[in-house]
Formats: structure tokens, sequence, C-alpha cells
């Protein structure tokens, strides 16, 4: 390779993009930021896919409830930094930063390139995936393969047999999770029924808006 080939391939392409711009170059500029979008892209899809590979062994060797076991310990520890904050002040229901959170929500789910639309009525703000571009598009790669799925109906994935081992972190902790350690899911859930459909999520305003449904779904008793 030659001098100049090794020197563009020795920094970010975030860094090349920001130079070419300042340069005024911007059709090279695009080039280099199509070139980022596509290798993140890869990478992104790799890692859905090797998380899922994982979830399968630990499922196939322990079963259901170990896999609900790792998503649990996951919950606890990859928490945002507006919940820690949150639960740092003294995680008052009454005053969760909801419009903070829903921002680094988005945040998150730009990481995944993904297409969503923002909505909100009198009791919640829906936001709807379409589709999800993690759990999501895993389940269109997987085509139907039943060894990245729940083997039985259990509660904490809504009774729904054949649930996707690693869409249960959804669940696990916003939802059970949830309910358990502060009485009310922060987000519910509305999975895809078919592969890239879409995935439609539920954010309350308060905890006492969340319809009883959402609690007996997880064969949960609502708190008085």
């Amino acid at each position: 390779m030659d001098k100049q080939t090794l020197k563009d391939m020795s920094y970010s392409l975030n860094q090349r993009a920001r130079d070419l711009i300042l340069n005024g170059d911007r059709e090279e500029a695009l080039s280099v930021v199509e070139e980022s979008l596509a290798g993140k892209k890869g990478f992104h899809d790799f890692c859905v896919k090797w998380a899922n590979m994982l979830l399968c062994y630990i499922g196939e060797k322990l079963g259901d409830d170990a896999v609900l076991e790792v998503h649990q310990q996951f919950a606890q520890v990859f928490r945002p930094p507006v919940i820690k904050e949150w639960e740092a002040a003294g995680a008052d229901p009454d005053h969760f930063p909801l419009e903070e959170f829903i921002k680094q929500r988005t945040s998150m789910w730009h990481g995944h390139d993904n297409e969503f639309t923002w909505q909100e009525d009198e009791e919640k703000y829906i936001l709807t995936l379409t589709p999800c571009e993690s759990g999501g598009r895993l389940n269109e790669w997987l085509d139907g393969n039943q060894d990245a799925r729940m083997k039985g109906a259990k509660p904490y994935a809504y009774n729904e047999k054949g649930f996707s081992y690693y869409c249960l972190h959804c669940p696990t902790m916003w939802e059970l999770g949830w309910i358990e350690q502060y009485g009310y899911p922060l987000i519910v859930f509305h999975p895809p029924q078919e592969a890239g459909g879409a995935c439609v999520q539920y954010f309350y305003k308060h905890p006492r808006l969340v319809p009883d449904e959402y609690y007996q779904r997880l064969g949960i008793e609502r708190r008085s």
C-alpha cells in the first residue's frame, strides 16, 4: 500500500470526515460517512448475533430460567445515567425524570440506527420501532429458528412459548424488574407478532396510570 492509504487507515473515519468537511471536500466527506455507517452497522449486527449465540447456549445447557437470571444481572448493571441519578436522589416515582429518560432512550435507538416515531396522549408516550433494529431484526435473520427461543411459556415472558431469548432483556429490565423493585413497569412492551413487525412501547406518565392488565400478564399482583 502507498503511504497515504496507510495514513488514512490510521485514524478514525469520523475524524477523517471532520477534516474533509473543514477542508471543504463535501463529496469525499460524504463518502467517508457512508463507509463509517456501513462499518458500524456490520459490527452492530455482529454483536447482536454474538449475544444471541451466548444466550442460546445458556438456554440449551441450563434452561429458560437461567437466561432470565442473566438478563436480571444485566438489568442491575447497565442502567442509564438518568436512572442512576434518580436512584441516588431517593427513587421517588412521583419525581421520575421521564422526559430526560425518553431523550436518552431516543439517543440509544439512534445508536441502533433505528427508524421510529414518538407519539403522546394524556396518559403516556408511545414509541413505535418499525422494526426494532436489535431483537426485531434478529428475529428476521433467525427465520423461525427455535434454538433462540424459550422452550416453555413463562409469566415473565407474557406466558408466550417461543419468546425470544434475546428480546427477553427488555421486559426483564423495564417491566418485571422495575415492578419488583419499584412497584410499577417503567416501559410496557407490545412485541411484534411476526418477523419484521413493529415493536410498540408505552411510557406512562405516572405509575397510577398503568392499567392492571400489564401486571396480570406477568403474573404479578399490583401493589396497593
